[in-house]
């Protein structure tokens, strides 16, 4: 929490390994909640949970120069780096909040159980 709290970007540079994938990213989703934005690698689970420009953006894994460009143009304007944090926090809310979740789990359940 604090170190959500102390940060101006959350940066989840994972590359691909083999035989162990990424799984769905919920510590993105969490650091978009908190107003941050998301810089993550567009590889498996993290391409889930990161809808680009929306709720973060999706570096090619192992492209330092494009990692790079993105972290240096979301760093050039404070501005913008704060707008995209709170339209980061709105699409989370939005779609991946707690009460839609909730509501998903549950249908799924009403019809596994039927």
């Amino acid at each position: 929490e604090l170190l959500f709290a102390c940060a101006d970007l959350f940066i989840q540079p994972n590359i691909p390994v083999a035989g162990d994938i990424e799984g769905f990213g919920l510590v993105v989703l969490e650091a978009a909640e908190r107003e941050l934005p998301v810089v993550a690698a567009n590889i498996e689970g993290l391409q889930d949970a990161i809808q680009d420009g929306y709720n973060g953006y999706l570096v090619t894994a192992g492209d330092p120069a494009a990692w790079r460009g993105r972290i240096e143009t979301l760093l050039s304007n404070p501005a913008d780096l704060i707008q995209a944090g709170k339209e980061a926090r709105n699409y989370v809310h939005t779609h991946y909040g707690w009460d839609l979740i909730a509501t998903r789990y549950a249908e799924i359940l009403a019809q596994t159980c039927k």
